[in-house]
């Protein structure tokens, strides 16, 4: 009798092993370049100066945070768009970042976008509604069956790039009909419109806070209770309420040195948190509740001759990507663990006490503070700020009370912000769940 034990996984009734996992029998796996009906490629690699009546390029960023219009885009020239006439865009088209950082971003060609050409960093999927639904080559390409499929390809340089070659080996588990995968691609559309729905309720409240922020902030607009018979005074930082002072970042702010531990010396288990300048600009909004952020962590050894993070401190990115997020802040609370900020970071400690707890975060966002910011910041590719620059940035300041009134109502709308933020990624999970289920006919929709 044979004892050998099959390490071939079990797979049920109607179902078998394929490249891409486990799939129904009746399914079949395709590569994505078989299922096309143009060559997948990338578009103009030098794109010449901007001709403000000239044809739209799709660049990635044009994208990348979502879909803003035509406004931003490039424009290139008669001449340049001729030779590009293979990579106009049709609506409905996959559009994949295939250069840089986004790479494997997957995006549906918009009505408006249409005749526009793409760039270097922007390939497009142009799929045969004959032997393929659109629509569901799309969700396939978004998750991460598909997603870590693109990735594969990757190659370094002075950018990571991927090829169209390496994205049409994508391999694409398909429903024997163009029925079936349309109910999956309709099913996963109804998710995508609720997603849709919040983030326009998400965008409006953003609109709300931001306006009430641009005018709180400055003294434009008071609270109830404050400013009752008071004037208003030309300062260096503009005209602001009679009652509010100016100070400057050096008159109010100690500044404390901070760790420039690389990510690679950082772990998961360590004895002190360190907060590195990219978790900034990704991970927190206004605040940093130090007792419940999963944070990278260092040994003591090292980190121990580093300042401790006190509540009320302020953590400054003094480098950034792209110029708004240049001096973004947060502002440290809830000290139960150690900690210490980390590399491209600014540790301010409020030494004046001008300031109340709350109210420190949104300094950034004061509108003159911010200007300053930007206009200071050096770099072209990544910008920067420096402590010396930093030092003698303006800041007009409302009375303690008014500060504590203006950071309650703030925080309240950053508030219900954050609900709608983690109902968006409730539905984003209940997504990728969906998905994990029906591109792989674990359930069939027939």
């Amino acid at each position: 009798m044979d004892s050998t034990i099959s390490k071939e996984p079990k797979v049920r009734p109607g179902y078998k092993m394929t490249e891409v996992g486990v799939i129904p029998e009746d399914w079949e796996v395709h590569s994505l370049s078989s299922l096309v009906k143009k060559t997948i490629r990338y578009g103009v690699v030098q794109p010449g100066k901007y001709f403000p009546n000239g044809c739209p390029m799709l660049r990635s960023q044009d994208y990348s945070k979502g879909w803003k219009g035509t406004i931003n885009m490039h424009r290139v020239s008669q001449s340049i768009e001729a030779q590009f006439q293979e990579t106009k865009l049709k609506k409905g088209e996959i559009i994949v970042t295939i250069v840089g950082a986004g790479i494997g971003q997957i995006v549906e060609v918009p009505e408006w976008l249409e005749g526009a050409v793409l760039s270097r960093s922007t390939g497009r999927i142009s799929v045969n509604e004959n032997l393929a639904y659109s629509k569901y080559i799309t969700f396939f390409l978004q998750s991460s069956l598909g997603k870590d499929q693109i990735l594969l390809g990757i190659k370094e340089g002075a950018q990571p790039v991927v090829s169209g070659t390496d994205v049409g080996n994508c391999k694409i588990p398909l429903p024997p009909t163009l029925q079936e995968q349309k109910r999956i691609a309709t099913a996963l559309s109804e998710v995508d419109a609720l997603i849709g729905q919040v983030d326009k309720l998400i965008a409006k409240k953003q609109a709300i806070k931001q306006g009430a922020m641009q005018q709180l902030l400055t003294g434009q607009t008071r609270l109830p209770g404050f400013g009752q018979g008071k004037g208003y005074k030309m300062t260096e930082v503009g005209t602001i309420p009679e009652d509010w002072e100016v100070t400057s970042f050096r008159e109010s702010f100690s500044f404390v040195s901070t760790a420039s531990f690389s990510r690679a010396e950082m772990a998961k288990e360590g004895d002190v948190a360190c907060v590195h300048y990219g978790d900034l600009h990704t991970r927190f909004g206004f605040f940093l509740d130090l007792g419940k952020e999963d944070l990278p962590m260092v040994k003591y050894e090292k980190a121990k001759r580093y300042t401790q993070l006190q509540d009320g401190d302020l953590i400054l990115a003094d480098a950034s990507e792209d110029l708004e997020g240049i001096g973004k802040m947060v502002e440290i609370k809830n000290v139960k663990k150690p900690g210490i900020a980390g590399l491209h970071t600014i540790l301010l400690r409020d030494k004046s006490q001008n300031f109340v707890d709350g109210f420190r975060a949104f300094i950034q966002d004061i509108k003159p503070v911010k200007a300053s910011m930007e206009r200071l910041s050096t770099g072209l590719k990544v910008y920067g700020i420096s402590k010396r620059t930093l030092e003698d940035i303006l800041i007009p300041i409302p009375p303690k009370k008014e500060q504590k009134a203006i950071a309650n109502f703030l925080i309240e709308v950053e508030g219900q912000l954050e609900s709608l933020n983690f109902k968006k990624s409730k539905l984003q999970s209940l997504k990728q769940g969906m998905m994990q289920e029906l591109l792989t006919g674990k359930t069939r929709l027939i």
